[in-house]
Parts: C-alpha cells; sequence; structure tokens
C-alpha cells in the first residue's frame, strides 16, 4: 500500500465501494497539476 497526499480538483463524481471485507472506501479520479506545467490524472 502507498500513502499520499495528493492536491487537485475532483474531475469526477466520487463513488462509495464496500470492499471484501464489509468496510467502505471512497474512489474518485482528481486532476492534479505538476511543476512542468503538465496534468496528471490521478485515481
Amino acid at each position: 500500500m502507498i500513502d499520499a497526499l495528493i492536491g487537485g480538483t475532483l474531475h469526477a463524481t466520487a463513488e462509495q465501494k464496500t470492499g471484501q471485507a464489509g468496510k467502505p472506501f471512497v474512489v474518485c479520479k482528481v486532476r492534479t497539476p505538476m511543476a512542468n506545467g503538465e496534468s496528471l490524472f490521478v485515481n
């Protein structure tokens, strides 16, 4: 597992899902600006 702090603009509606153990989690797509002026989509 990777722990990260990512800032950006929410690109689509976040979805709540349930894992195999029954615990809820959220999936979303974020457009994150990079230092070189380009953007990166992060799920």
